[in-house]
C-alpha cells in the first residue's frame, strides 16, 4: 500500500502538475529544477518523437531515446532486433514498456487543452523518457508493436526481461472511447496481474482523484509481457483519428497516466 506521506507527496506533485494541463505550450527546459520539469519534458519528448519518422524502421526513434538516456547518463543496452533496455540505477522490480513503430507519417501540433499529431506510441515513449530522470525502474522500449508485437516477442522468448521484475507496466493509446477516464487493462488473453497491484492501482488513482475505466481486449505488448511478468498491467489513453497523422488527444488523460504510474513507482 501507498504511505501516507508519499500519498501526500503524489497529491502536491498533481497540483503543480494541473497547472501545466491546460496550458497552450510546453516549451523545452533544461534538465533541473522541479522534478526534472516532468510535464514540460512529457510534452516536449512526445512532441519530438511524433516528429520522427519511424514507419519503415525504428531507427531514428531508438536513436532520439538513447540520446536522451545519455543525457541522463542511465546505462541501456539494445538487441539485435532493436529493442532498447532501460537499466535501473539501484535494484528494482518494476519495468515501464512503450513500443517505437509508428502506423503514418510524422506530425505534431499543440491544440490548447489537446495535442494532434503521430500520438501512437510517442505519448508512451515520453511519459517513460520523463519519469526516467528522478525515479527507478527497468525501461524496455520494443520494435515492431504494430507489426505483431515483434519486439516484446523476441524479448520474451529470449528470455531478455531482467530476471528479478515481477511488475510490468505498458504505456500505450487506444482508439476505443473508454466510459470515463484512463484506460486500465490488468488482464490479457486469460492471464490477470494479482488483485494485490489492481488494488494498489485502484488506491493510488482515488488518491490522485483520477478516474479509471477497467477494460479488456488490449492488444498491445502487455499480452506478450504476461507470459513472463504474472503482473502485468498496462495504460491506454483514448486518441482520436486512430493510426493517422492527425491522431488527437487530450492532455489532462496524458498527465493523469504519468501521475498514476508515478504513484506505482513510490510504492
Amino acid at each position: 500500500m501507498t504511505s501516507k506521506k508519499k500519498v501526500f507527496k503524489i497529491i502536491n506533485f498533481n497540483k503543480k502538475l494541473e497547472k501545466y494541463a491546460n496550458s497552450k505550450t510546453f516549451s523545452v527546459v533544461e534538465d533541473s529544477g522541479f522534478e526534472y520539469k516532468s510535464v514540460e519534458r512529457i510534452f516536449d519528448h512526445i512532441e519530438k518523437v511524433a516528429k520522427i519518422p519511424s514507419v519503415l524502421s525504428e531507427y531514428f526513434v531508438r536513436e532520439y531515446i538513447i540520446k536522451q538516456l545519455k543525457l541522463i547518463n542511465r546505462t541501456y543496452r539494445v538487441d539485435k532486433v532493436g529493442n532498447v533496455y532501460v537499466l535501473p540505477k539501484n535494484e528494482s522490480k518494476v519495468l515501464l514498456s512503450a513500443h517505437m513503430d509508428k502506423q503514418a507519417k510524422p506530425n505534431y501540433y499543440d491544440s490548447d487543452s489537446s495535442i494532434v499529431g503521430k500520438l501512437d506510441d510517442a505519448i508512451g515513449i515520453g511519459i517513460i523518457l520523463a519519469l526516467l530522470k528522478n525515479n527507478n525502474f527497468h525501461g524496455l522500449f520494443t520494435i515492431g508493436e504494430e507489426r505483431g508485437l515483434l519486439g516484446s516477442k523476441y524479448a520474451v522468448k529470449n528470455d531478455l526481461i531482467p530476471s528479478g521484475v515481477d511488475k510490468a507496466v505498458v504505456i500505450d493509446v487506444s482508439p476505443r472511447p473508454p466510459k470515463k477516464g484512463v484506460q486500465f487493462y490488468s488482464s490479457f488473453n486469460n492471464k490477470r496481474a494479482s488483485i494485490n497491484l489492481v488494488e494498489i492501482v485502484v488506491n493510488i488513482a482515488k488518491s490522485l482523484n483520477v478516474n479509471i475505466q477497467p477494460m479488456s481486449g488490449a492488444i498491445n505488448d502487455g499480452t506478450i509481457l504476461i507470459r513472463k511478468i504474472k503482473d502485468t498491467i498496462a495504460f491506454e489513453s483514448y486518441i482520436d483519428n486512430f493510426h493517422s497523422s492527425n491522431e488527437c488527444c487530450q492532455k489532462k488523460e496524458i498527465i493523469d497516466i504519468y501521475r498514476i504510474v508515478e504513484g506505482i513507482l513510490t510504492i
